[in-house]
């Protein structure tokens, strides 16, 4: 464990802590527990230092700790976790999953991360992640042989991070086609999906989620000048006590229901849901291909997962997910 980490755990017990009582702790020099300080702040994590009283977390923060986290996913899915484990730095912890599949059918192996250096989203698109005020996980999965419109995964797993984050009181999150999580049209989290299948084989998945926890003003700055609107829990849904072990053993469990449904039923039974929860239906929007360019009055999605898209000329077009996003337009 480096020291960065250790500090960081260290504070996130709570209280302030000064300078000389983590040098003293951690058999470090005064200097040492400076530098590292520095580090955290520039990893996004919010430290406060009041001089002659020492350091703090300026929020209560969970450190994510593995046994914890497993402890939290509900019984009944606990037999599919093949591995579990918590790093405190990757550049991706999809990249790392993608080297690591694993080797039996409806068994997950799940990392998460209190860092990313190269977080990644659709597109091509980086992730950026705030320590101790995001929620960076990757679940890998091998499904025992391609499910019916692999395309239409992500919507499921939105709708499974939707029900874990209901259950601590997130009422009003909703879905964009085909992988965000929104709250009053700005950005709380999203979903990557990366596959591998062999033919006639057997097909693999890795899921990467990133949840906004509490982001840090500059950091929400940052991605407002980026042409990111983000939310967070704590800021935009008043939901200021989340445990980050809880949440995360609760979005492995859910996940998992949601892959063995899916590879059982395909999307059909999420659809439902689904339309419950969309963010663009009966918007105007533009939606991009390559160079391809279709705009519309978005009205849901078929029990296939495709978006349905209302042209000017009276037609309906069905868009699958794949390289396909969508951007909606004031």
């Amino acid at each position: 464990m480096n020291l960065p980490e250790r500090i960081f755990r260290r504070l996130a017990g709570g209280g302030q802590v000064s300078g000389e009582s983590l040098a003293r702790e951690l058999g470090v020099s005064r200097s040492a527990v400076w530098k590292a300080i520095r580090q955290l702040r520039a990893s996004g994590a919010g430290v406060t230092g009041v001089r002659h009283r020492g350091y703090a977390l300026a929020r209560p923060v969970t450190a994510l700790a593995s046994q914890t986290i497993e402890a939290s996913i509900p019984d009944c899915w606990q037999p599919h976790v093949a591995a579990l484990a918590v790093r405190w730095q990757v550049e991706s912890t999809n990249t790392v999953l993608l080297g690591e599949l694993p080797r039996q059918s409806q068994r997950a192996s799940v990392l998460l991360a209190e860092i990313q250096t190269a977080g990644r989203g659709r597109q091509q698109r980086s992730w950026q992640s705030s320590l101790g005020g995001s929620l960076s996980l990757s679940i890998a999965w091998q499904f025992s042989s391609m499910p019916p419109m692999p395309g239409s995964l992500s919507l499921a797993i939105g709708i499974a991070s939707r029900r874990a984050l209901g259950t601590f009181g997130a009422r009003d999150v909703m879905l964009k086609w085909p992988n965000d999580l929104q709250v009053r049209g700005a950005k709380l989290g999203g979903i990557l999906l990366e596959m591998r299948a062999e033919a006639g084989g057997c097909a693999q998945v890795v899921i990467g989620i990133g949840i906004n926890i509490a982001l840090a003003d500059a950091q929400r700055q940052a991605l407002i000048d980026a042409g990111t609107r983000a939310a967070d829990l704590a800021h935009d849904l008043g939901l200021i006590d989340v445990d980050r072990n809880q949440l995360a053993g609760r979005i492995i469990g859910e996940v998992i229901c949601a892959l063995l449904e899916f590879e059982r039923a395909g999307f059909g039974g999420f659809a439902t849901e689904w339309r419950g929860a969309d963010a663009l239906f009966g918007r105007e929007v533009r939606v991009y291909n390559g160079d391809d360019v279709s705009v519309g009055k978005a009205m849901g999605v078929d029990d296939t997962g495709q978006l349905l898209l209302a042209t000017a000329d009276g037609a309906t077009r069905a868009l699958l997910s794949g390289d396909v996003s969508v951007r909606v337009q004031p």
